[in-house]
């Protein structure tokens, strides 16, 4: 089974939705526009940009993903459908994208998440703006981290994180502890450094790119920074 339907129930244990990014989103985008959630996971950021005015289309590959997804939304403005970005084909359809939660570098090649870029450009109008979230994987790959910090959550559920680097690949591996059991996962990411993801963006039509570390505002670090947030607007 793959890892994510494994994880699925436990997910937004494991990753809760941080109202410091949500304000963040919020203040990108205006109200009452339709935002596209590429990788949505369980939905939490769909479903809370979904009460603050703006409808919400939450896509994922991961079937278990979506379907937890749904059982939790209340909301009518958001809704979510089992979809790939490899196979996404809308055009000019959303008024605004965000990608977060370290989904990108989970394609199979760089030429993927060009192309997924593309995708993305496409299903957004012009002038739509597109916000993107990965790991530094500038720090990652030059300081050769091998482990990530383990998450608690305030019920005991641990996630434990590594890495094992395998050519131009990472395998991601997971330890996820309950209190009944240990289930363990992997899957390959693709390192995307911060340079990459500029020009890839500006391949697909974007332009104004501005990277930061995180959802705090701060100034983006190759050497230091944790995360990329990457904010651009479609041509």
């Amino acid at each position: 089974m793959d890892m994510y339907q494994n994880f699925a129930a436990f997910y937004e244990t494991i990753f809760p939705t941080e109202e410091k990014t949500v304000r963040t989103l919020a203040s990108v985008f205006r109200k009452k526009l339709r935002l596209l959630d590429v990788g949505c996971g369980t939905g939490g950021y769909a479903r809370a940009l979904g009460t603050r005015g703006f409808t919400v289309v939450g896509i994922d590959s991961d079937g278990e993903m979506i379907a937890v997804a749904n059982r939790l939304n209340r909301t009518e403005t958001v809704t979510f459908w089992p979809e790939s970005l490899q196979r996404f084909d809308e055009t000019e359809a959303f008024d605004g994208a965000y990608c977060i939660g370290n989904v990108l570098p989970h394609l199979d090649t760089l030429q993927s998440v060009l192309e997924g870029l593309k995708r993305i450009a496409k299903a957004l109008r012009p002038g739509s703006k597109l916000v993107i979230q990965i790991l530094n994987y500038d720090r990652i790959v030059d300081q050769h981290v091998t482990s990530l910090p383990t998450i608690t959550s305030k019920d005991g559920v641990e996630f434990h994180r590594s890495y094992r680097f395998e050519g131009d690949r990472i395998r991601f591996k997971t330890a996820l502890k309950t209190p009944e059991k240990t289930m363990e996962g992997a899957v390959m990411l693709t390192p995307i450094r911060s340079g990459q993801l500029v020009a890839f963006l500006e391949e697909a039509g974007f332009s104004k790119i501005v990277l930061q570390e995180g959802f705090g505002g701060k100034v983006f670090s190759k050497d230091s920074s944790f995360s990329l947030v990457a904010t651009a607007i479609k041509a």
